[in-house]
């Protein structure tokens, strides 16, 4: 036990990069995925294509390899990024392919009168989408974004596999460590910790989830 707390300092340090992982993809998914989805709703066919494919493309291929095409594809055509940026790349562009897409859905749903009413006194697009269309999308939206965002936290692990230092990864390290010097089994403590720090990022999001669908339900 005593190897597993003088490793504490290293594990936490594991657990602040997945907290600064998560927090970068999380911001860039929602940012991103948003414009994806108001993309995907336009009147410029471009832009309507554009959109649909990448929300296509990217939420048919799991994040592992999307992971790999950024961290080895990349370098071989002359763009070199380190890991930590190939993480927050690769992890986004699947959060912003199912943000864009749960947009879109909101925005459908809406009544089309609402647009009609803001053309019918004069507003411009960008204005009616961003006063009248998107606001009210965001509310519908809500539930599913924290359950996107909870998503993108746990498929922050897979940054392990590219040579990332997060959570999993300096819990496995220290395991091995002690295992290898001490011969001491410790993974029981140290997966427990593990367990504990992912429990403390995800649960408040499930809470919230489940509190605004039923906010959503008494409205409703």
């Amino acid at each position: 036990m005593s190897s597993v707390l003088k490793s504490m300092p290293y594990i936490l340090t594991g657990f602040r990069t997945t907290l600064f992982l998560s927090l970068c993809v999380i911001v860039v998914s929602m940012v991103l995925g948003i414009l994806l989805g108001i993309m995907r709703v336009s009147v410029n066919n471009g832009c309507r294509f554009f959109a649909k494919a990448f929300i296509t493309v990217f939420r048919g291929i799991p994040s592992l390899v999307i992971l790999y095409m950024v961290f080895f594809v990349l370098p071989e055509i002359g763009v070199e990024i380190g890991t930590f940026p190939s993480a927050v790349m690769g992890l986004s562009m699947w959060g912003i392919a199912n943000v864009g897409e749960i947009t879109r859905g909101a925005i459908d749903s809406l009544p089309r009168q609402q647009f009609e009413a803001g053309m019918a006194i004069g507003m411009k697009r960008h204005q009616i989408m961003g006063n009248i269309i998107l606001p009210q999308a965001l509310k519908l939206m809500l539930p599913s974004l924290i359950g996107i965002i909870s998503n993108l936290v746990q498929n922050t692990t897979l940054a392990s596999f590219i040579g990332t230092t997060e959570f999993v990864k300096a819990c496995q390290y220290t395991i091995e460590r002690i295992q290898l010097l001490e011969n001491m089994p410790v993974s029981l403590i140290v997966y427990t910790i593990l367990l504990i720090g992912y429990f403390i990022i995800c649960f408040p999001l499930s809470l919230a989830s489940r509190h605004m669908q039923n906010k959503m339900k008494k409205y409703s």
